[in-house]
């Protein structure tokens, strides 16, 4: 299991990202450049089944190669997971290399919501479950509403191996939704998914990076060790990104706690009291310019209030000034991961359509629906059973 303490120094942070898929894999290499940029030692290990230019693999010290077409096995779940279980051994391998006997630090999954990505990655995470007693976070995206059904039925499959079966993986899952703002309404999808990639390692990195800060209070000061403790919470986690505050970049104009509901709620169709009823939050604004190092009387209510609408425990928060690219930024920012959170009803509704849309597949993959004289009604039957488990 992971190890660390509110000691550590950032110079000596080891982080391990394992990407797996296209989206997977940009998502790894945004972590790993963001990582390096800020001083952190950070090895990666690519597994998909091309690499080219565009995946960014030279960021990895890693790769791996499954069998597969570049499209993904067209989008099926088993045959991606299929292929890299024959490539277990070898995949183990890679991860020793990296892992070693014991290692102590930060270990990341990346995966999108391809067949490819949570194919490899589930079996990724059996190997580090059974090989190394590991159970690593593992970031991705929720597929659209309006994506077809083999890639909701992927997402409801790997979502139900690992989080909601009983004897799963228990891995924690932290998630941005792909659905698109209304800003956003007019835009292609592939573009809208492009932004949601590019901001998961904004996100993170900063997230990690500003835990080693100076807070500008030291009675909010949340720490590296507050952080690993929310991102290894179990179950489902959402991230939150937003801009607080306005132009003059004063973050007493917001209300802190309603910036963190609506962005969840967004996500996940959840309410404001289930969300404040997660186990864990960590929260960070970033870019507060207070004179004297203090917070306002306003920020301070404002956090106390927030405290107070976690109900089962209180949230990890810091409030920090960093410097982007050597230059102050103005407008504050809030960075999050809320954990802990119950089924959010866009799962639920991605493993209905997966399951109503998955027989219907099913039977035309087998050919019965042709079979007008001769149907095997106990055959259908035993594949709707079969379908029927991963959602009972």
């Amino acid at each position: 299991m992971w190890k660390i303490t509110s000691r550590i120094k950032r110079e000596s942070l080891k982080v391990i990202i394992i990407s797996c898929g296209d989206s997977g894999i940009a998502i790894g290499a945004g972590i790993i450049q963001n990582l390096k940029d800020h001083k952190v030692k950070v090895n990666g290990l690519a597994i998909t089944t091309e690499f080219d230019e565009s995946d960014s693999s030279e960021l990895f010290d890693e790769t791996f190669r499954i069998e597969g077409s570049r499209d993904g096995f067209a989008k099926n779940f088993e045959a991606a997971y299929e292929s890299a279980k024959s490539d277990e051994t070898k995949i183990t391998t890679r991860l020793r290399k990296l892992l070693g006997k014991s290692f102590e630090g930060l270990v990341l999954v990346t995966t999108g919501s391809g067949a490819t990505g949570l194919g490899a990655t589930l079996v990724t995470l059996q190997i580090l479950a059974s090989s190394f007693d590991l159970h690593p976070p593992v970031i991705t995206l929720l597929p659209e509403i309006f994506e077809n059904s083999r890639v909701q039925y992927n997402a409801a499959t790997f979502l139900y191996e690992v989080v909601y079966k009983e004897d799963g993986l228990n891995n924690p899952v932290l998630i941005l939704d792909n659905r698109p703002a209304l800003d956003e309404m007019e835009l292609e999808f592939s573009e809208v998914s492009r932004k949601r990639i590019e901001t998961i390692p904004d996100a993170l990195g900063d997230l990690l990076i500003a835990s080693f800060e100076k807070s500008v209070s030291d009675e909010f000061d949340a720490n590296v060790a507050d952080l690993f403790t929310v991102m290894h919470t179990a179950g489902i986690s959402v991230f939150v990104s937003e801009n607080l505050g306005d132009e003059s970049g004063n973050v007493d104009s917001a209300r802190i706690e309603d910036v963190i509901s609506d962005s969840v709620i967004d996500t996940t169709n959840l309410t404001k009291d289930k969300i404040f009823e997660a186990k864990n939050a960590f929260i960070s604004i970033f870019n507060i310019d207070q004179t004297g190092g203090k917070l306002s009387f306003q920020t301070e209510f404002e956090t106390q209030k927030l405290f107070r609408e976690f109900r089962n425990s209180n949230p990890h928060v810091k409030f920090v000034s960093m410097k982007d690219h050597g230059k102050q930024t103005k407008t504050p920012k809030l960075r999050a991961i809320i954990a802990g959170l119950p089924v959010p009803t866009r799962i639920l509704q991605i493993m209905r359509i997966a399951q109503e849309s998955r027989k219907r597949v099913i039977l035309k993959e087998n050919m019965l629906a042709n079979q007008v004289v001769q149907l095997d009604v106990d055959q259908v039957t035993k594949l709707e059973d079969q379908i029927q488990k991963y959602f009972s």
